[in-house]
């Protein structure tokens, strides 16, 4: 997808950094990959989503929880293999999710190290790497959700509530590019790439 950079400024309320290549990684069992790259008077985005097998309260202690762990890696290096010869801005930023502390303890770990497979197998990529919590990244690019916290929720009510933010996220993206994306994971790698992207200094 090729967007004119004024155009996606306006919608933002901020400027973009020329001449980088920023990837975001939103890290889960269904990761996000998006790739932004600008050049003096255009932006770039190419997306991916690598999905691991679902994690099971067991799978700390089986032979699933290493595959998923080499599924990642494997993934990582072909990225490595077929993009970074096809980019053509010079200055580059990583730009990782740090994981939510509210999930289960074996899905917290699973996701701590891939993140750190995603970290060690980019370092010597980027120049710069940032990782940065999904609600930190949110505010940063102006997102501001609509939905008012209720307390007291059944857990239908809850998983509803999840839904609703997650298409509010998506809807933000849309809006922006205007695009039809329906993926919260793409989303959201998009939102952390803009974070890299985002000119703190003007």
């Amino acid at each position: 997808m090729n967007f004119k950079i004024k155009d996606i400024e306006k919608k933002l309320g901020f400027n973009l950094k020329k001449d980088y290549y920023v990837v975001g990684v939103d890290t889960a069992t269904t990761t996000g990959l998006a790739i932004l790259e600008t050049d003096k008077k255009s932006l770039r985005i190419k997306t991916s989503i690598f999905k691991l097998p679902e994690v099971k309260k067991t799978d700390e202690l089986s032979d699933k929880f290493v595959e998923k762990l080499e599924f990642m890696l494997r993934s990582i290096r072909d990225f490595k293999k077929n993009e970074f010869g096809q980019k053509k801005a010079s200055k580059t930023i990583l730009v990782l999710e740090n994981s939510f502390m509210g999930c289960n303890v074996v899905t917290f770990g699973l996701l701590r190290m891939l993140c750190g497979i995603i970290f060690a197998e980019l370092f010597d990529n980027f120049e710069e790497i940032k990782i940065i919590f999904p609600m930190s990244a949110r505010k940063n690019i102006g997102f501001k959700s609509e939905i008012k916290r209720v307390k007291g929720l059944t857990a239908k009510e809850k998983a509803q509530s999840r839904k609703n933010k997650k298409q509010e996220l998506i809807n933000f993206v849309n809006n922006i590019f205007g695009t039809q994306e329906t993926s919260t994971d793409i989303a959201d790698a998009i939102i952390l790439a803009l974070n890299g992207l985002k000119d703190e200094k003007i």
